[in-house]
């Protein structure tokens, strides 16, 4: 319980020692991946100042959007890890938004369809961001542009299950 109550102030005792790893800008919102000199943070900073989460997993991928069509940002994260349901490390996508003191946590998800390789979020309707993501499968390749449900994300259009990792790469690329 000790290590639960000081490690907040020990966390951030050394912000102006961070090194920045990962930026991603979308209007007057930035989220960033920080390396201090025993923890690794997410932040994300706008207009209502900065908000940090300690990460203990490798980060592959991040990106900002609003998944819920809500009027908030939410920091969409993809990294390396287990679960208790899993105990293989996979890539799994968490989604995090603004908490009243630090970023909260929406969703802790695991997979998606199938094993991401890359994602990214793209302009979806009534002002909601999509997930559009590059998928391996034992049969093939396939691209999904998925929405969130609330509890996860539903795939919305896949194209192809059997393609080649270059063509489905490709695809992934070009849709927007």
């Amino acid at each position: 319980m000790l290590l639960a109550l000081t490690l907040p102030f020990l966390a951030f005792a050394a912000v102006s020692d961070l090194r920045v790893l990962r930026e991603v800008v979308r209007g007057t919102d930035t989220a960033r991946l920080e390396q201090g000199k025993a923890f690794r943070f997410l932040a994300l900073a706008g207009r209502d100042g900065v908000q940090r989460k300690v990460l203990s997993h490798p980060v592959h991928w991040m990106d900002l959007g609003d998944l819920d069509g809500n009027g908030k940002v939410d920091v969409v994260v993809g990294l390396t890890k287990a679960n208790r349901h899993d105990p293989v490390l996979r890539r799994r996508i968490q989604i995090w938004t603004r908490g009243d003191r630090e970023l909260k946590p929406v969703w802790l998800g695991t997979r998606l369809v199938a094993d991401h390789r890359e994602c990214r979020l793209v302009k979806g309707t009534s002002g909601r961001s999509d997930l559009l993501a590059l998928e391996k499968r034992n049969t093939g390749w396939l691209v999904a542009r998925m929405s969130w449900n609330g509890f996860g994300f539903v795939a919305d259009s896949m194209v192809g299950e059997r393609l080649g990792q270059a063509h489905a790469q490709r695809l992934w690329k070009e849709w927007k």
